[in-house]
Order: C-alpha cells, then sequence, then structure tokens
C-alpha cells in the first residue's frame, strides 16, 4: 500500500483472505467491485476501494478475474486520468504476477488480448503509469 497508516489494515485483511472461503472471497470481490463502479465516491475512498481491489488479486478465482480484467482494460487507454491508469497498470501486474493456477490459466488464457493492449498502449501511458506498464511488460 502506498498509504503507510493503511499497510497494517491491509496486511491484516490480506491475512483473512489467504483462509476465507472460496464462497465469501466471491461475495466481497463482487461487493468491492459495485463499490469500485460508484459516482460521487471522495478521491481517498476510490483510492481505498481500489487497493482493497489489489490486496483481493492474489485470492480471487478465474471468473473474477475476468471481470476484473474486462473492468480495467478501458483504463489502460485513458489519456486524461493518470491516477485511474496507474492502477489499472498496478492490478494488471498483481494479476499477472499470481502464484495460483487460477492466475497461470488466466494469462494464458488472455495472452494475446494482453500482449496486443499493451502495445497498444504505449503511446497513451501517463508518465505515472509508465513504471507499471513496464513491470507488465517483465
Amino acid at each position: 500500500p502506498e498509504d503507510p497508516p493503511m499497510k497494517p489494515v491491509i496486511d491484516c485483511i490480506r491475512g483473512y483472505l489467504s483462509v476465507c472461503p472460496q464462497t465469501t472471497l466471491h461475495t466481497f470481490f463482487d461487493k468491492l467491485l459495485l463499490k469500485s463502479r460508484e459516482e460521487g465516491m471522495t478521491d481517498h475512498a476510490k483510492k481505498v476501494v481500489l487497493e482493497l481491489m489489489v490486496s483481493m488479486i492474489a485470492y480471487i478465482g478465474m471468473d473474477d478475474l475476468n471481470t476484473l480484467y474486462s473492468e480495467i482494460l478501458p483504463w489502460l487507454n485513458e489519456p486524461g486520468n493518470a491516477n485511474r491508469q496507474k492502477r489499472a497498470y498496478q492490478i494488471l501486474w498483481s494479476m499477472l504476477e499470481g502464484k495460483t493456477e487460477s492466475h497461470d490459466r488466466f494469462v494464458i488464457s488472455h495472452m494475446d488480448t494482453l500482449y496486443k493492449n499493451l502495445a497498444e498502449s504505449l503511446t497513451l501511458a501517463q508518465p505515472a503509469a509508465k513504471k507499471h506498464r513496464l513491470k507488465c511488460l517483465l
């Protein structure tokens, strides 16, 4: 987490996520996804919701990975919102570095579209997002 006071809370949540049942995790993910789509949230609330989403990525299944990927895909080419684009690349990198069978299947099944989207987004990448975009390429 980028916000030091949030780190202990996020670490505690990750500990819970590592042992909670997959059905509960899916329910949490769905609610968090709905929350991330709400209009009128403060910047801090958006940041917290997206940080929670990033912390869940290591534990979610293939269906939720697909849903999340389709959710962030438009953000990768969004030239006017550097913070959102940066967060999209952070989420994508977390999805790519996952160590579960679901993550492996996700990467294999989306290899062509991942490559295409990363190649197409080169000129649209905001300076704030370039570091995370480069991580996705490696």
